[in-house]
């Protein structure tokens, strides 16, 4: 019976990560990304997973910092999100250097310095490397659900990617 709801709450943050890769505005994206880290953060702090809570919490807070950032300031308050980013990720590297724990650090690094750009692409792009590193540890602790989702959020991104492409490729 507990085992349901913890898939229920990975699957609300799965819903929530593949809700955002297709949105086309950075601050709705962001905003669904911090709400479906939120989901993964309570999943993992249940099933005890302490380099994905890790990792999950860094996603939380650095899709927050791109929410709160206005957009007229968006440039200028680039260095500082980066240096963040930097912080934030080398921390997670600090605590989990082991094998297993390393590819959620590296997906959150990956990610963080996709999300400061302001490019739609550039952000799907680095989730995308960053998706493949939750795969990768996903596939090396057998979670299965996590396999299944990772998979298909990385279709997911893949496909907003192309449809993005395709879209401004008829506008030309």
């Amino acid at each position: 019976m507990l085992e349901i709801l913890y898939i229920l709450i990975m699957l609300l943050g799965f819903l929530c990560h593949i809700s955002a890769l297709q949105m086309k505005q950075r601050t709705i994206m962001m905003r669904m990304r911090a709400l479906g880290a939120t989901f993964y953060m309570l999943y993992f702090y249940l099933k005890e997973a302490n380099a994905g809570l890790l990792g999950a919490f860094i996603s939380f807070l650095g899709s927050t910092i791109q929410v709160i950032t206005p957009e007229h300031l968006h440039e200028k308050t680039f260095k500082l999100r980066a240096i963040l980013a930097v912080i934030l990720a080398s921390s997670g590297l600090y605590i989990f250097s082991g094998t297993v724990g390393v590819f959620p650090m590296l997906a959150v690094i990956i990610s963080r310095f996709s999300e400061v750009s302001s490019c739609v692409q550039r952000i799907r792009f680095g989730l995308l490397a960053g998706q493949c590193c939750w795969l990768i540890y996903s596939i090396e602790l057998m979670i299965l659900p996590f396999i299944m989702t990772e998979t298909i959020l990385i279709i997911s991104n893949l496909y907003a990617s192309w449809k993005f492409y395709r879209f401004k490729e008829s506008k030309i």
